[in-house]
């Protein structure tokens, strides 16, 4: 049990990594819009930023939705006998 915790808590933090990662990288695209020549240029990168804030935003809800799950359903791991954990 405790493994399975472990292994979704570890997805968990992969989703809000690539939310955090993917979201960042719209700010340069947003900027990269601004000075791009040319119309379709600049739409190909309007696209590439709202697809990033797409990705963004699902990999958040589904991190935040596992962790939910993980908060709700399975026990939280207990520290070992001999194990200091607060600090």
């Amino acid at each position: 049990m405790s493994a399975m915790r472990e292994d979704l808590e570890q997805r968990r933090d992969g989703m809000w990594t690539g939310a955090y990662v993917s979201l960042l990288l719209v700010v340069p695209s947003v900027y990269g819009a601004v000075v791009a020549p040319g119309l379709v240029l600049k739409g190909v990168v309007i696209g590439v930023a709202m697809a990033l804030a797409l990705a963004g935003y699902v990999l958040g809800t589904c991190a935040r939705d596992l962790g939910r799950v993980l908060h709700d359903t399975l026990p939280p791991v207990t520290a070992e006998a001999g194990l200091d954990h607060t600090g």
